[in-house]
């Protein structure tokens, strides 16, 4: 992924931000890299956890719902609504199980997570 410093100085009035928190797990991003985003600029959020083997052995079966993995999820929350992110977040999960699984069930149990506050 590149900085998004890069990735912002398209020169283009609909250039705008999708984020994904995957790559802050699974290469050297930081969540620091975030301040570098606009106010308002975010459109679209991906948003799941990981495992905390090294960076550079994760791959996407050390995906998982949000808060059964080491992510700073409340760190990333704050720093989206920091830049003014309101909008819904897509999960992506790709390990078997998940992929293999009832939606409705698989929905359900996301879902229950965060509403109990499981970070």
């Amino acid at each position: 992924m590149p900085p998004p410093a890069q990735t912002l100085a398209v020169p283009h009035t609909r250039t705008w931000v999708s984020c994904s928190t995957s790559p802050l797990l699974v290469s050297l991003n930081k969540l620091e890299d975030m301040d570098q985003i606009r106010q308002g600029e975010i459109q679209h959020i991906h948003f799941q956890d990981g495992s905390d083997m090294p960076p550079e052995l994760r791959d996407n079966n050390s995906r998982f719902i949000s808060g059964d993995g080491v992510s700073p999820l409340t760190a990333m929350l704050r720093k989206l609504a920091d830049k003014g992110y309101a909008g819904p977040l897509s999960v992506e999960l790709f390990l078997p199980k998940f992929q293999k699984g009832n939606p409705y069930e698989i929905a359900r149990e996301i879902r229950q997570k965060r509403e109990n506050g499981n970070e």
